[in-house]
């Protein structure tokens, strides 16, 4: 196990990434292609096709507007707080980091952020600047403690 307390605080600015964006559209469009080609009954696709595009829209709202209050624009963690996330409209929460997925191209985050609460984070390699994602990636995979403190919860 490795010792966080002495590990210097992080944060990562992200910006709206146009891959997530891209990804996010051609799912919903995905998504209302096989409504049209459905064999369920009328009234159900009638309904989910509304469903689709409120998902879509929303979805971009919260991944594409920076000063949304629902949209993640900075993350950090620190050796005494831990790990913290902050919205578009200023608002800091305090975070526990549940679980990651790390590749070169893409970092997944999954927090909880109070009881039954949780948020989970896609970044892509366009959401923030190359150097801060290489940091990111680095500490996450030498980090233990922040996995280690909610396996038991």
């Amino acid at each position: 196990m490795s010792s966080n307390a002495s590990a210097p605080a992080f944060s990562l600015e992200l910006r709206p990434s146009r891959i997530l964006l891209a990804v996010l559209a051609a799912l919903h469009l995905l998504a209302l292609f096989g409504l049209a080609l459905a064999a369920a009954p009328l009234a159900m696709r009638l309904v989910l096709v509304p469903l689709v595009l409120v998902s879509a829209v929303w979805q971009g709202w919260c991944y594409a507007v920076p000063r949304s209050p629902v949209c993640v624009r900075r993350l950090g963690w620190m050796a005494q707080q831990g790990w913290w996330l902050e919205y578009g409209d200023g608002r800091r929460q305090a975070a526990q980091l549940h679980a990651a997925f790390v590749q070169s191209w893409v970092v997944v985050l999954a927090f909880g952020t109070g009881r039954l609460r949780h948020r989970g984070l896609v970044i892509p390699s366009d959401a923030a600047d190359a150097d801060a994602l290489r940091r990111l990636r680095a500490q996450l995979q030498r980090r233990s403690e922040p996995w280690e403190a909610t396996q038991d919860g």
